[in-house]
């Protein structure tokens, strides 16, 4: 009797379990950063172990990645040493490309707008006929879910990425799903967790960002294939969420993380993901404040990046906003922004044009670098000043000139000057930047310049706001008093 009393009561999920204390993982986070601080080399990358600790690209993005996320400032003295060095090579591999897109759309989408679209184009072309991506050169989903998210990064960002390339990945990553809903690395390969956690949040990425299709046959699959692994992981979430299994449990636990983010549970099975995986996370972390793997005894080759997807399991990176720089979207603050195209310049300009023109140098090139002086390699030149001028034949026009500190490498400085559209001029113009630069003996100077910047006067809802206001101020009669009198 009791029994079947027991069976025919309703059956409760248990509650999860309470995701840690806030300063218990602020503590870690904290931790964690100062332990990647700490292994930066003076060149502003990270060494990867897999290079024999050389620099990697990937590897020196993903570290900027997790420190952006983390909460470190964009103008951070780390942070701008990472950017650097990464202005200074190039990604030629899937996921150095992706975890560039991340780290740079983490820390500006403006600012780095052409060198976001010069990215992602790079990652659109070698998506495979099948429609997903080797390193390149093959193909596995583990690179296939790091384009996808380099991919959407770069599309938050105002980059131009087709809807067909969605429907082509989420096609791709469908051929590597099993019967069970599990996936694995390669197509008919053993099912393993990090890649069911794989397979399920590049899905999940591909559903959100191909928005509401309506119901046709393609939208529903994908529908489908996303429910079917979502039940897999959670019959398998106490596995998925332990940090003390299988090669690569930090990266897994990351690939969890996404999951979360954008198929937009809290759950997986009847684990509160976020809560039981922090507490793993937590329990794991080393003295000196990484992450490795308890296998290793302490010695194993790949604490940074391990590091990296602990962090950002811990601050819930895909969930968080791209970027914290102004309110409106990346792509709405791309109107009116223009950057010189050479990547290679000596000097890079860029420009946003509303109500008025704001100029300042975005990046230097190899050139200039090579003027930085030993033991300041990483930190910029040493500028004397910067001037923003309209080359014409019949004489040049400063639009402004900038003060630099030649005692001191230019480091983060932006060399930012705000100015009017200059009367008179037509809606169209080119801007040239003019550096003068210290040199490494400190006997003399040498001037460089950027291409020239053609900027198109550009007036944004914002900008006409100003000017009626300008025009409302300049109303005498607006401001007058007035007085009304009656009589009978």
């Amino acid at each position: 009797m009791l029994l079947l009393l027991a069976l025919a009561l309703p059956q409760v999920s248990p509650e999860p379990s309470p995701e840690p204390p806030r300063e218990a993982v602020d503590a870690a986070v904290r931790a964690g950063v100062a332990y990647l601080r700490a292994h930066q080399l003076p060149t502003g990358g990270w060494p990867f172990e897999g290079l024999g600790d050389r620099e990697g690209c990937g590897n020196t993005a993903l570290m900027l990645y997790a420190l952006l996320a983390s909460d470190v400032p964009r103008d951070d003295e780390a942070v701008v040493d990472a950017l650097t060095n990464l202005s200074g090579t190039d990604c030629f591999r899937t996921y150095d490309a992706a975890c560039l897109l991340l780290a740079l759309a983490r820390h500006d989408p403006l600012e780095h707008a052409t060198w976001i679209d010069e990215v992602a184009a790079r990652l659109l072309e070698w998506q495979t006929r099948d429609g997903d991506w080797g390193y390149p050169g093959g193909a596995d989903l583990s690179n296939t879910q790091y384009a996808a998210l380099g991919l959407r990064a770069a599309a938050l960002a105002g980059s131009p990425v087709p809807a067909e390339a969605w429907r082509r990945t989420a096609a791709a990553v469908a051929d590597y799903q099993r019967r069970d809903g599990s996936f694995g690395y390669q197509r008919g390969a053993s099912a393993t967790d990090s890649m069911s956690a794989a397979g399920a949040g590049t899905l999940a990425l591909c559903a959100a960002m191909l928005g509401p299709e309506g119901d046709d046959d393609g939208a529903r699959r994908r529908r489908a294939r996303i429910e079917d692994a979502l039940e897999h992981l959670g019959e398998h979430a106490e596995r998925a969420l332990r940090t003390d299994g299988g090669a690569w449990p930090y990266y897994r636990l990351y690939g969890v993380e996404r999951v979360g983010a954008f198929a937009r549970t809290e759950r997986l099975g009847e684990l509160g993901w976020y809560a039981t995986g922090a507490a793993a996370i937590l329990a794991s972390q080393r003295a000196d404040g990484s992450w490795g793997h308890p296998r290793d005894g302490g010695h194993d080759d790949w604490v940074l990046p391990r590091t990296a997807f602990a962090l950002l399991f811990l601050q819930r990176a895909s969930a968080a906003p791209l970027s914290p720089v102004g309110e409106r979207s990346p792509a709405a603050r791309r109107a009116g922004f223009h950057e010189t195209g050479a990547r290679r310049a000596d000097v890079r300009l860029a420009a946003r044009v509303d109500a008025d023109v704001t100029l300042w140098i975005a990046g230097w090139g190899p050139t200039v670098r090579a003027r930085e002086r030993p033991g300041e390699t990483g930190r910029g030149p040493r500028v004397v000043r910067v001037e923003y001028v309209v080359p014409a034949a019949e004489g040049d026009t400063v639009l402004a000139t900038v003060a630099g500190d030649p005692r001191r490498p230019a480091g983060p400085r932006r060399f930012e000057a705000r100015v009017p559209w200059p009367s008179g001029r037509a809606e169209e113009l080119a801007v040239v930047a003019r550096v003068t630069l210290l040199e490494a003996d400190g006997a003399g100077s040498a001037g460089v310049a950027s291409p020239p910047l053609a900027l198109r006067y550009h007036r944004s809802a914002a900008g006409r706001a100003a000017d009626e206001r300008a025009e409302r101020d300049a109303n005498l009669l607006a401001r007058a008093r007035t007085r009304v009198a009656a009589s009978s």
